[in-house]
């Protein structure tokens, strides 16, 4: 016999967002899980500068000291379209950042992933890590 019963609707959890670039359904740093930052580092995230964004993550994250953070290149996460990609994973929770096109979102991923505030006190730190990122896109 078939039912004849309606499918239940469910709600959706609103997403967390910070500068249009990264999605997320709960804050990551709420919990003491470890951290994982992934960088996309294939086809057209490559080509779209994602050395460069893994290498500014890199240099970002060497004033964070409260959260364990392992930073590392990735294979395609499948969001072509949008890159360069980095994927937020603390224990199951999994983050997609998209569109890191210059060091303030690459900074911004950072924010979303450990919480804490990057520093960009220094102009000429800023410029260095712009002219990095133009030498390293393809």
């Amino acid at each position: 016999q078939v039912s004849a019963e309606k499918p239940r609707k469910f709600k959706s959890r609103k997403k967390h967002a910070l500068m249009g670039s990264c999605q997320s359904s709960a804050l990551p740093w709420q919990t003491q899980r470890p951290l994982h930052l992934l960088v996309c580092q294939a086809g057209s995230c490559r080509q779209a500068g994602s050395e460069a964004v893994l290498m500014e993550i890199e240099e970002l994250a060497k004033g964070l000291t409260e959260c364990p953070l392992t930073i590392q290149a990735s294979r395609c996460f499948g969001a072509c379209n949008r890159g360069p990609n980095a994927l937020i994973m603390r224990g199951g929770r999994k983050e997609m950042c998209t569109r890191i096109t210059d060091a303030e979102k690459s900074a911004a991923v950072l924010v979303q992933a450990t919480g804490q505030q990057v520093e960009f006190a220094d102009p000429s730190y800023v410029h260095r890590l712009t002219q990095t990122r133009q030498l390293r896109m393809r």
